[in-house]
């Protein structure tokens, strides 16, 4: 799918759909379903995400025998940008900083995360 191209709106369910997908695809239906056993989800729940997430133009399927495989039209990093983007908008009126200070403030960070943002931030810098 092209970048510039609106990505589908997606729940949070399918959101786990969609990251099944995303770690191995193609995947038939009942793969998924084991894939989500976690989640206690009834198959026909899943089936219908299947369904939804279809039609809306984040998946699709080929036919293999009597079975479908699914697989994700729309990458990951696509959505995780486009999602970011919009989460950092409405909170934070589109600013980062305001968002890593929050985050960095608020959330229990370990001394290897901390390395790893100030390791970030170095790199930054450098390309500036």
């Amino acid at each position: 799918m092209e970048t510039n191209q609106e990505l589908p709106k997606i729940s949070e369910a399918e959101w786990e759909v969609m990251n099944t997908l995303w770690e191995s695809s193609p995947l038939s239906a009942h793969e998924i379903i084991e894939n989500l056993n976690h989640k206690d989800w009834n198959p026909k729940t899943v089936k219908t995400m299947l369904f939804r997430l279809e039609k809306k133009g984040a998946i699709s399927h080929e036919s293999e025998r009597r079975e479908y495989l699914y697989f994700p039209l729309v990458e990951k990093k696509e959505y995780v940008k486009t999602e970011g983007q919009s989460f950092i908008k409405k909170l934070f009126n589109g600013a980062t900083a305001p968002m890593m200070a929050h985050f960095i403030k608020n959330q229990k960070m370990t001394k290897e995360e901390l390395q790893e943002i100030r390791k970030l931030i170095d790199q930054l810098e450098e390309q500036s």
